[in-house]
């Protein structure tokens, strides 16, 4: 499912509250208002945080592997996420150098 701004397995990160600043991966789309967030380490797949669109932005990454399996209905980890983003934290950064 897609909504108008982010599509499932896209990193994001918090634009506002407690976890300002964190990075997260866009693990369920609720509606256009609201999406469930992991992170495979202090968000994890059975307890998602649940956050308003607006109160994130996107970094312009997707985890493709993780996308194709989430869609797919395929188990997906903790682990693999959380190494996926980090793996992909890192591209980035280094990629912008």
């Amino acid at each position: 499912m897609k909504n108008n701004q982010f599509h499932v397995g896209e990193l994001v990160q918090s634009l506002k509250g407690r976890d300002e600043g964190r990075i997260y991966m866009v693990y369920k789309i609720i509606d256009n208002d609201y999406v469930s967030l992991v992170d495979g380490n202090f968000k994890l797949q059975q307890n998602p945080k649940l956050k308003k669109v607006k109160h994130m932005k996107t970094l312009s990454i997707t985890l493709d592997k993780i996308e194709n399996k989430l869609l797919n209905n395929i188990k997906v980890f903790d682990s693999e996420i959380y190494s996926a983003m980090k793996k992909a934290q890192e591209q980035k950064t280094s990629g912008s150098c």
